[in-house]
């Protein structure tokens, strides 16, 4: 199974309970969002929204009218159906400064980052897409060996924070704040892993579906734990 999929996502919805695909559920949300006022007249974009559970949360919250775009296009048919209050498009964030030129003002990414190809381009395109002086956050994964394959889970090698804020400086945006999350990242994952045996016991899916996620998420587990991996936010603004 692939976990960027529409059944990866779906396993994971059901795993955790709720539409997220990112680490921390609700505790990460809040986390991201702790010093960010409500204003729900905000416009704000949720790059890489999955199945729209996150967008759905913050636009709840108060915090602004959100636009989800995500590249599986099954997940945002799905999550047009099950969050209605919300807009979400299928658009690859390389392309969401054309789609949505000077629109928003803030715009987050959670554990969607790492898995662009073009790290680059894709936070120029994001900076594209947002207004003069508008908030970037992202959370996502950190890599602190850059010469180590990342667990099979993971589709790309995340960034390091030295790529992190060379990206962001290229693109037009200043980096604010950098919050580590190492020690969360490890508990969200032991506890995310003693949630998949739960499932297992209750025979909720097959063996032979469980075991193979199992590991893959064992091994990101372990790679956190030595210290290969880890997790951060990075505020930015854009000028």
């Amino acid at each position: 199974m692939r976990m960027n999929d529409f059944n990866g996502k779906e396993f994971l919805a059901a795993v955790r309970g709720k539409d997220y695909a990112h680490a921390g559920e609700e505790t990460a949300i809040e986390l991201l969002f702790q010093n960010v006022p409500v204003d729900a007249n905000r416009k704000i974009l949720d790059a890489g929204c999955g199945r729209g559970g996150t967008a759905d949360y913050v636009h709840k919250h108060g915090w602004g009218q959100v636009v989800g775009i995500d590249v599986e296009a099954k997940s945002i048919e799905y999550a047009n159906e099950t969050f209605p209050d919300s807009q979400f498009l299928a658009c690859d964030i390389a392309d969401v400064g054309g789609t949505f030129p000077a629109t928003f003002d803030l715009i987050y990414m959670f554990n969607a980052f790492y898995a662009v190809l073009d790290k680059a381009g894709a936070m120029i395109s994001l900076r594209d897409s947002a207004k003069s002086g508008a908030s970037l956050l992202v959370f996502d994964y950190i890599t602190y060996k850059a010469n180590v394959a990342p667990p099979d889970v993971l589709s790309q090698l995340p960034a390091t924070l030295d790529e992190f804020s060379k990206w962001m400086k290229q693109a037009g945006w200043q980096l604010n704040e950098t919050q580590n999350l190492d020690k969360e990242y490890a508990e969200w994952y032991r506890d995310f892993l003693r949630r998949v045996d739960e499932l297992a016991s209750k025979r909720s899916y097959s063996a032979e579906m469980i075991e193979p996620v199992r590991k893959k998420y064992s091994d990101l587990l372990n790679a956190i734990e030595t210290g290969v991996l880890g997790g951060a936010i990075l505020r930015a603004t854009a000028v």
